[in-house]
């Protein structure tokens, strides 16, 4: 249990490094205060352009498996590994540093998945891309394809914790994500009204 709540602590403690916030400081800008405030690689990419985006992608996704490979460090069991996720996630979107203002974390949830299992990463990413190319709406499809997570994780086997954690995991991606959530709805009441 010790190994548990120190696995989440010290991944949290990584994800609630924003690299989104140091690109913005690099150009004098808090990315909080500018796009949509949100401490993630898209707001990164409309204010300060592809480059900073990319280097703040890649550095997300290493920062989720930088989580993960603690959290299995302490402790060998794959629970370990899955309660990392789950601090990595958190700590992105709601980083000590930062006043527990932060990012969505995909990315870094990416990364975190790229460690623990990349056959179920791919399987995301591949069912994502199905709903990005139908729905052409970028957050619809993290959000379907975030709720499906704990379903693809039951289906492969893992154990009844594993399927738990990657519940919450999923539940707080998508938490994260409510005012995509309310901007989709708008849109779609405004396009079943016309």
């Amino acid at each position: 249990m010790y190994e548990m709540i120190l696995s989440f602590f010290l991944a949290y403690l990584i994800g609630s490094v924003s690299f989104a916030y140091i690109a913005g400081k690099l150009k004098g800008k808090d990315l909080r205060e500018e796009g949509s405030g949100n401490l993630g690689a898209k707001n990164v990419q409309r204010v300060l352009g592809n480059g900073f985006a990319i280097a703040v992608l890649t550095l997300d996704v290493l920062k989720g498996g930088a989580g993960v490979f603690v959290a299995m460090a302490l402790s060998g069991e794959k629970l370990a590994a899955f309660i990392g996720w789950l601090g990595i996630v958190c700590g992105h979107g709601w980083p000590v540093f930062l006043k527990f203002k932060g990012g969505k974390g995909l990315a870094s949830s990416a990364g975190a998945l790229m460690v623990i299992s990349p056959f179920l990463l791919v399987v995301e990413l591949v069912a994502g891309m199905v709903i990005l190319i139908i729905s052409r709406n970028l957050y619809m499809a993290a959000i379907i394809m975030t709720a499906f997570l704990p379903v693809m994780v039951y289906i492969l086997k893992a154990s009844p914790s594993l399927v738990v954690v990657s519940f919450v995991i999923s539940a707080v991606i998508i938490y994260l994500h409510k005012k995509n959530i309310l901007e989709i709805r708008s849109n779609l009441g405004r396009k079943f009204k016309t």
